[in-house]
């Protein structure tokens, strides 16, 4: 049996593996710093995405209207985990989750689409 070569030239992987040790390195630094904080997200089948929670005025500019919102809040699923209805699932979990657990009154939904 003939095994193939991956067709990815190894510095476009190197160049890939800088990029994302950087974001990880730049979101270890807000969360080390207290600037953020940053969950993986696991579904019944394994890893599905992460959520994170920002200072107002952190990622997204802040204005009059924004100063009423205490929390600034984005999320994602994988593609898959999207297909299988869990990004409308985890903004519903997170809803209850940051009622529950966290001292915030009023949340910034961020992200482009917000489920209704």
């Amino acid at each position: 049996m003939r095994e193939t070569c991956p067709t990815t030239s190894l510095a476009t992987v190197y160049k890939t593996l800088d990029t994302l040790k950087a974001i990880g390195e730049v979101l270890e630094l807000e969360f080390r710093d207290g600037a953020s904080l940053t969950y993986a997200v696991y579904g019944p089948d394994g890893y599905l995405g992460c959520c994170y929670l920002y200072p107002m005025g952190r990622r997204t500019a802040l204005t009059e209207e924004l100063m009423a919102y205490d929390v600034d809040v984005s999320w994602w699923v994988t593609p898959e985990g999207y297909e299988r209805g869990f990004y409308t699932k985890l903004y519903a979990g997170l809803q209850r989750w940051l009622a529950d657990e966290f001292p915030f009154w009023r949340p910034y939904w961020s992200n482009r689409e917000i489920p209704e």
